[in-house]
């Protein structure tokens, strides 16, 4: 059963709305401060959790490179050969590319 709670004096209730006791009314009856219940057991969002940080927009590099064709299985298959054939096993992404357009360019000729 879903069960509210007082943030500040922790009283609960089987509804959602304002604590009448921590709840500042006027003379009139009327609300001046409210204090809203929230929902038992649910994560409270604020700027300390670490959830509210904002995604930033992918810059057009990024979704140009999101949206590019993708290597097929035997053209991936190629450049892992092409690798193993150098033993390329520890390097940079650079040192791979290198390796690669080698391979490729004395492919062509």
């Amino acid at each position: 059963m879903k069960t509210w709670v007082c943030p500040q004096c922790s009283a609960e209730a089987l509804y959602k709305g304002l604590c009448r006791d921590c709840t500042e009314y006027s003379e009139d009856g009327k609300v001046v401060n409210p204090v809203a219940r929230v929902r038992e057991g649910v994560h409270v969002h604020d700027e300390n959790c670490g959830h509210l940080t904002h995604r930033q927009a992918p810059t057009l590099a990024q979704f140009r490179a999101a949206r590019r064709p993708k290597m097929t299985k035997k053209q991936m298959k190629a450049y892992y050969d092409i690798l193993e054939e150098a033993n390329f096993t520890e390097g940079t992404v650079e040192d791979a590319r290198e390796i690669l357009v080698n391979a490729t360019i004395s492919e062509e000729e």
